[in-house]
């Protein structure tokens, strides 16, 4: 297309933006049309184009940044961890507090855009795709002890092209971290904030919360998308057979001492006894508005959030015998659902 056209700052921006599904292109290239005027390896190269334009563009929130490249050196027996999360369940202080034992990595969130925006921009590297960029950071984002962490949302998987092929960049002996909330109504009205505020983490001071104008559209989309992606998560560990240890947002804020222990313990890293939990991020402050957000929530909404719910305890009838030790269903009665969210 000529660069000179009117058109041409509006062209390149969805060029540089626009994503496809790799089985939606698999099955257009293999379509007869496609086979007749194109050959495997001109196929081949067309796939591998999009593959790394998807690279490039998985859409997730601003990341505020706390990371610093390529500067860990020599490490010894390499061990790597995964932390697995939905949103609005308190990974990010994890992730702040296990970084900040300087022997558990620096897990943050390597597969989100801005990171890879963010690294070029600050360290002027520019990987040519996928592969490269996480061998790099799987070798140079270590402790001196040999741990790597990484921090992975349920969206961000859209990255590969199959569940498979995400174990070809991640060691199948990776210990792996699954991080929840209890309370589903406090999550999608955290979430919900959050998207209206474009403030997703604060760190060094408190803040109150900026009144936001209620939005029970929002708010149920918000109920539904955490409900949804806690679903998908535990059907992916049911399906790969992978036994996550299960953290949550309540535990998280009511220990973080207690919290980095037990992560440690289960990744395998002995820490020192008298170690003390370190973090920047400081907690949202709630006010009456959140209150009265939460109240209409569930005046409004109630019947179509019970329903959800019943679905969802439906499915934790399967999952219980996955997961003894943490959804037992007599934690997922309703009654107790109602009581935790106030309903």
């Amino acid at each position: 297309m000529d660069q000179k056209k009117g058109y041409a700052d509006r062209y390149n921006k969805a060029l540089s933006e626009i994503r496809f599904d790799v089985n939606y292109l698999e099955k257009i290239y293999s379509s007869k049309y496609a086979r007749h005027f194109y050959k495997d390896d001109e196929i081949s190269v067309f796939l591998k184009k999009w593959e790394n334009q998807e690279f490039k563009t998985i859409v997730n929130p601003t990341y505020n940044h706390n990371v610093s490249f390529l500067k860990t050196g020599k490490t010894s027996k390499p061990v790597d961890y995964i932390i697995f999360f939905v949103p609005r369940s308190g990974s990010t202080l994890l992730t702040d507090l296990l970084t900040n034992t300087k022997a558990l990595g620096n897990p943050i969130e390597w597969l989100n855009p801005d990171m890879f925006k963010y690294i070029k921009e600050q360290y002027g590297y520019d990987p040519a795709n996928l592969d490269e960029y996480l061998k790099t950071i799987r070798q140079e984002q270590r402790t001196a002890n040999g741990v790597f962490g990484i921090e992975i949302a349920n969206h961000q998987f859209g990255i590969f092209r199959t569940l498979d092929e995400f174990w070809k960049y991640f060691d199948k002996n990776s210990k792996v971290l699954f991080v929840r909330r209890d309370n589903f109504i406090e999550q999608s009205i955290s979430l919900f904030r959050a998207k209206s505020t474009q403030t997703w983490h604060v760190r060094n001071t408190d803040v109150n919360l900026t009144q936001v104008n209620y939005d029970g559209d929002k708010l149920i989309d918000s109920f539904n998308t955490i409900i949804n992606e806690e679903v998908n998560m535990i059907n992916w560990f049911m399906d790969y057979n992978i036994h996550p240890l299960i953290l949550t947002y309540e535990n998280i804020v009511k220990s973080h001492t207690d919290v980095i222990k037990t992560a440690a313990s289960y990744i395998g890293i002995n820490l020192p006894s008298n170690v003390k939990a370190k973090t920047s991020l400081n907690k949202i402050i709630s006010n009456n508005e959140a209150h009265e957000l939460q109240t209409r929530f569930i005046d409004e909404y109630e019947s179509a959030i019970l329903d959800k719910i019943k679905s969802l305890y439906e499915r934790y009838t399967e999952w219980e015998k996955f997961f003894p030790q943490v959804l037992k269903r007599e934690n997922f009665d309703l009654n107790k659902f109602k009581a935790l969210n106030n309903i």
